[in-house]
């Protein structure tokens, strides 16, 4: 059983990469998401079966949301798809605002909590106090687990506008996305969700 995460075009690498998967044996293929099937339908000619990634679902979150509830990013901050640069100038265009970043290579700034890499109770709790998790995600993504791991611990989402992004949620009750590093329409977004949320 293989299953295929990465999203990315292969390019000219397609045909090089079919002859390679023809010598493979038979195997049974699933896809996390329908960007991960697209890639990997190019490099191997057949068409993987989709079947999403699953959390186990949290507590239910308090509500409504503190006032001070933090604007949240969780990932690799020195991994540049991750677009934590992004999430720092959200940040900084929003000084009245407490912003929280886990994740290994995150630093902080002015109004920014730099966590590093945290435990996954660390994480849960992190999420449930959260007013908006921001995804500044730029390129390579096949599955938004952090998007929905976020919706599942009641915080609404600010992510970019990814296909895969998209495919798991795109109910502009919880989701707003923005154009990949388009800061102003992140920072707009941020500003409306997190008033938003806080009142529901």
């Amino acid at each position: 059983v293989v299953t295929h995460h990465a999203s990315f075009d292969p390019g000219p690498l397609s045909r090089p990469l079919r002859t390679v998967a023809r010598l493979l044996p038979r195997r049974i293929a699933l896809a996390v998401s329908a960007a991960a099937a697209d890639t990997a339908e190019a490099v191997t000619g057949n068409r993987p079966d989709i079947v999403p990634n699953a959390i186990v679902l949290p507590p239910p979150p308090p509500a409504p949301r503190p006032e001070d509830a933090p604007v949240v990013f969780v990932g690799r901050g020195g991994e540049p798809r991750k677009g934590y640069p992004t999430f720092l100038q959200v940040a900084a265009a929003m000084p009245d605002t407490r912003f929280v970043a886990a994740g290994p290579g995150t630093v902080a700034a002015d109004n920014v909590t730099a966590l590093g890499q945290v435990t996954d109770a660390e994480l849960s709790a992190l999420l449930g106090e959260a007013a908006v998790l921001v995804a500044p995600n730029g390129f390579g993504e096949s599955f938004g687990m952090i998007l929905i791991e976020a919706l599942a611990h009641g915080a609404a989402v600010v992510a970019s506008d990814l296909p895969a992004f998209r495919d798991v949620c795109d109910d502009p009750a919880v989701a707003t996305f923005f154009p990949v590093g388009d800061v102003t329409a992140a920072v707009a977004a941020v500003r409306r969700t997190s008033l938003i949320w806080r009142s529901v």
